[in-house]
């Protein structure tokens, strides 16, 4: 185990180990709780553990100490989505494109729930100023691929997964499989 807890629960968060990453990051939290990004691994890791609640708590709390985080807004309107409060994570949301109009960070979040809400031509406009923003993003390149097929549109979404997996060759087999399936439903061969 690594001595330093935020190292160890990026480690944990890696394996998908959520529960165990979010104790780490939990005792770097109380240590720094001004880290953006710090805030981000601990209320992703406790969205994806299944407690929205706490996640939105941690989320909210830094938004309080910092309210023009673009990125906070971001992750409440993702959490708020995921708690299926839609009002509420669009009204997130639209605060952080105001707050981070070039944030590449909050505009993936927000294009991520323009996805889960089934807004295609939206979710791409904004992933693909997140994609602009931070090209070496790999996780914005993944979701624009994502939208990109769900639109109907497998001959764009191709060379954006394959950017995904240029860029992050870890985003694994589900990302390599969307990739296919985009690229078989285009005839082509990413």
């Amino acid at each position: 185990m690594s001595q330093d807890p935020l190292l160890e629960g990026r480690r944990l968060a890696a394996l998908g180990r959520h529960a165990e990453a979010r104790e780490e990051f939990l005792r770097t939290l109380a240590v720094n709780p001004w880290d953006v990004s710090l805030t981000e691994d601990v209320g992703k890791s406790l969205l994806l553990s299944g407690d929205p609640e706490d996640a939105l708590a941690v989320f909210r709390r830094a938004r309080a100490q910092r309210p023009h985080s673009a990125r906070l807004h971001a992750w409440i309107g993702r959490t708020l989505l995921f708690q299926g409060k839609t009002d509420e994570a669009a009204e997130a949301c639209r605060a952080a494109l105001v707050l981070g109009p070039q944030d590449a960070g909050a505009l993936q979040v927000v294009g991520d729930v323009l996805i889960d809400r089934d807004l295609y031509p939206q979710a791409i406009d904004v992933l693909r100023r997140s994609v602009a923003a931070d090209p070496a993003l790999a996780s914005a390149h993944n979701s624009l691929g994502i939208a990109l097929a769900l639109a109907g549109r497998p001959r764009e979404a191709v060379p954006a997964f394959e950017a995904a997996l240029r860029l992050d060759p870890t985003l694994g087999p589900d990302n390599r499989d969307r990739a296919m399936a985009a690229a078989g439903q285009a005839g082509a061969h990413p």
